[in-house]
């Protein structure tokens, strides 16, 4: 199992509660993601090692959601008006070069920067 950018994982913490995170970014050589808990709304992105993340999917105690519940109100792209698609396109144009980096300097800020 390989995970990949925007899949959803659910695990439960040591108190038995579910948690849903969305894999953000996962680093060129496949070893390190970002993720963050969508259901926290001051929820910053945590780094993750990928190996520990699958080995716990194999294990059955990381779950993969197979159905997007935040996809909630998504409507197709012809669905939308020619101005909201504009708005859309312009609002991704500013943040592509972020998005589309190969490193996870968007994600940490210097200070807070892990060592390997």
């Amino acid at each position: 199992m390989r995970l990949c950018v925007n899949q959803l994982v659910e695990w439960l913490d040591d108190e038995g509660q579910p948690h849903i995170e969305r894999v953000l970014w996962i680093d060129p050589s496949h070893t390190d993601a970002y993720l963050f808990d969508v259901q926290n709304p001051k929820a910053m992105p945590v780094w993750r090692r990928i190996t520990d993340s699958e080995n716990g999917i194999r294990q059955g105690d990381i779950g993969l959601l197979t159905e997007d519940p935040f996809l909630i109100g998504m409507r197709p792209d012809e669905d939308l008006s020619d101005l909201h698609r504009a708005h859309r396109d312009q609002a991704w144009a500013v943040i592509q070069p972020l998005v589309e980096r190969d490193d996870d300097a968007l994600f940490v800020s210097e200070p807070m920067r892990r060592t390997n």
